[in-house]
């Protein structure tokens, strides 16, 4: 019930954030009155900037599909495996959130070409003003410039994210010092095992200088996580204890 509560409201957020931003942008980015030639060509055609807006959500989604892929592809050719890793993972689940900004940052401008290349010159121009009432492009360019910038976090975790397990230890791409860092087995302080050996197990590593790191996020499939936990257990001599 708390879940279902905790999504409501966060749906409610979204939309109360983009009424207020759409209401924000007629103010601020307002549209110029496209001419008589345009108004006679496409007054009549009011559904065509229905259609505009119902392909957009698609649009967004084929988009982000093609540049998910497409970092995973780049960060499968940046970091391939390391010739003395006997477990290795390069988890591509964190690039989805910058492959979903890139996609909406470019729709907007997929959009445009499509629909002035299908309904003809000036129909942006009188979608902007008679259906959004603002100037979407000025609008879009502030917009995209604000995910631009939060994206850049995420695109460095997303491609560098990557963990080596050796025969001398594990190499592990720290996020927050945006640089891979080496545990020997002596620097290893203890093991938890969280439900190995079920689709969702994983493993925690804590070190002896504070820090852990988890396998929930790795490229590993339950018998690679089961597999690898007694890799390190082994090397290091320490027991994988049980969640407590």
């Amino acid at each position: 019930m708390a879940l279902i509560l905790q999504d409501a409201l966060a749906y409610a957020f979204v939309i109360a954030v983009v009424a207020a931003f759409l209401a924000w942008a007629r103010n601020a980015f307002p549209a110029r009155k496209p001419n008589e030639a345009v108004l006679k060509k496409f007054g009549g055609k009011s559904k065509l900037a229905f259609w505009v807006d119902a392909a957009a959500i698609p649009t967004v989604f084929v988009l982000c599909a093609v540049y998910y892929l497409a970092l995973v592809a780049v960060k499968t050719a940046l970091f391939p495996k390391p010739p003395g890793a006997v477990y290795y993972s390069i988890p591509s689940a964190e690039l989805f959130v910058p492959a979903f900004f890139f996609a909406i940052v470019s729709a907007g401008a997929v959009m445009r070409f499509a629909a002035s290349a299908a309904f003809g010159k000036g129909f942006w121009e009188f979608y902007s003003s008679v259906h959004a009432g603002f100037d979407t492009m000025k609008a879009y360019l502030l917009v995209s410039v604000v995910l631009l910038l939060l994206c850049i976090p995420f695109l460095f975790d997303g491609l560098l994210h990557r963990v080596s397990i050796t025969d001398s230890g594990v190499d592990y791409y720290d996020s927050f010092s945006f640089s891979t860092r080496h545990y020997s087995w002596n620097e290893f302080a203890s093991l938890e095992a969280r439900g190995l050996g079920t689709p969702e197990g994983y493993f925690i590593i804590r070190f002896n200088d504070g820090k852990r790191i988890d396998t929930q996020n790795e490229a590993w499939d339950a018998a690679e996580e089961e597999s690898a936990a007694g890799f390190v257990s082994l090397k290091t001599g320490l027991p994988l204890k049980p969640a407590g």
